[in-house]
C-alpha cells in the first residue's frame, strides 16, 4: 500500500478531500450541511424544498404535489420564496487531523438604564453599576446567555459560547483585536485629521488667508527614538506653495504618536485635506509625489513655523512622552 507524502514533522501535505457546503437561508434562520459532492448537496437541497412545499404548493405556477426532479423542484421552490435563498461553496478538508472551523465573532452589548436597574431590582442607584456588572457574568458564567441563544436558534445548539471580554481565551482575543484593528485606524485617523482641520481653521491669518491643501508631518529625534511632530509640519496649498506650520497648542502630537509610535528619522506623514486621507512613507521625499502636490519653488514667508515658537527638529536630553 502506498503511502502519502509527509511533511518533515510528520504532516499530511497533500491536499484533503473536497466537501460541498449548502447553505439555504430563510426567514427562520440559517441552515448549513456538509456534502461530499455537488450531486449530493443538490439532493440535499432538493430535500429542504420538497419539507417545505406545503408553503408555495398552488401558487405562483407550483403545482399540489412537488415534482419528482429534484433540480424542478428547488428551481419552484425558491421562484415562489424570493426572500430565501441557497448556495453551495466548496471547503477543503484540513489533513493535519482538524476539522475545518468556521467562527464568528458577535459582540453582545447590553444597556440598561442605572435608574431603572435601580428601582426593578430595590436596590441605591449608586449600587446599580456594580450590581448589572456582577448579574450579568454570573448570567455568562452560568450558561444563561447561551442556553437562550439555543433556544432561539436550534440549528445552532451546542455551537454557540457567550464569554465577557476578561473571559477569552488568548486565541480568541487576537481574533477579536484583528477584528477591531481596521475599525479602530479608521478612528484614530479620523479624529487626526479632524484634529488637524481645526487648528488650521483657527489660525488662518498664520496661512496668510489661504485655504491649505495637504499638510506634512516630519519626525523629531528625541532618546528613544524619531517621532512624528506637528512642530516642524509643511502646509501645502494647491499651486504646490508651502510654509512651515507649528500645531503647537493642538492634541496633533499625542495623536500621531499614538497612532504611528516611534519610526525612522526620514519617515513622514501626509495629510490630504480635501479627501479626508493619510499616507505614511518611511522615506518623506516620497510623499509631495504621492500625494500628488505640484512642484513650486515658491515658498511663503520666512521658515519660522506660523503658530507657535519655531522648534528644533532635534530634540534630545529627554524622551519623548508615550501617550
Amino acid at each position: 500500500m502506498s503511502r502519502l507524502p509527509r511533511s518533515p514533522n510528520g504532516i499530511d501535505t497533500q491536499p484533503g478531500p473536497t466537501l460541498q457546503i449548502l447553505t439555504i437561508v430563510h426567514r427562520h434562520g440559517i441552515d448549513a450541511a456538509a456534502q461530499g459532492s455537488e450531486a449530493g448537496a443538490q439532493r440535499a437541497l432538493a430535500a429542504f424544498a420538497r419539507q417545505w412545499w406545503h408553503e408555495v404548493a398552488g401558487r405562483d405556477g407550483c403545482p399540489a404535489e412537488s415534482p419528482a426532479d429534484g433540480g424542478e423542484v428547488a428551481r419552484l421552490y425558491f421562484d415562489a420564496h424570493e426572500d430565501e435563498w441557497w448556495v453551495i461553496t466548496p471547503a477543503q478538508v484540513d489533513q493535519t487531523g482538524r476539522d475545518p472551523m468556521m467562527r464568528i465573532i458577535i459582540p453582545l452589548v447590553v444597556d440598561y438604564d442605572a435608574e431603572e436597574w435601580a428601582q426593578e431590582c430595590g436596590i441605591p442607584v449608586p449600587q446599580a453599576s456594580h450590581d448589572f456588572d456582577a448579574v450579568l457574568r454570573r448570567t455568562i458564567s452560568d450558561g444563561a446567555i447561551a442556553e437562550a441563544l439555543d433556544q432561539a436558534w436550534p440549528m445552532m445548539r451546542g455551537h454557540i459560547t457567550a464569554h465577557t471580554v476578561d473571559g477569552l481565551d488568548a486565541a480568541t482575543r487576537d481574533e477579536l483585536l484583528h477584528l477591531l484593528q481596521p475599525a479602530h485606524d479608521a478612528d484614530q485617523a479620523e479624529v487626526l485629521i479632524t484634529e488637524v482641520r481645526n487648528h488650521l481653521a483657527a489660525h488662518r491669518r498664520d496661512l496668510d488667508g489661504r485655504p491649505p491643501r495637504w499638510v506634512i508631518f516630519h519626525t523629531m529625534e528625541w532618546d528613544n527614538g524619531s517621532f512624528l511632530t506637528g512642530s516642524a509640519a509643511t502646509v501645502y496649498f494647491e499651486d504646490g506653495s508651502n510654509l512651515p506650520f507649528d500645531f503647537h497648542g493642538s492634541a496633533v502630537d499625542d495623536l500621531l504618536t499614538d497612532r504611528y509610535g516611534a519610526r525612522g528619522p526620514s519617515a513622514a506623514l501626509g495629510v490630504d485635506l480635501h479627501e479626508a486621507k493619510l499616507e505614511f512613507d518611511d522615506y518623506g521625499d516620497n510623499l509631495p509625489h504621492t500625494l500628488g502636490i505640484p512642484t513650486s519653488s515658491q515658498q511663503c514667508g520666512d521658515r519660522r513655523p506660523r503658530s507657535g515658537a519655531a522648534s528644533a527638529v532635534s530634540h534630545t536630553g529627554t524622551a519623548r512622552p508615550q501617550v
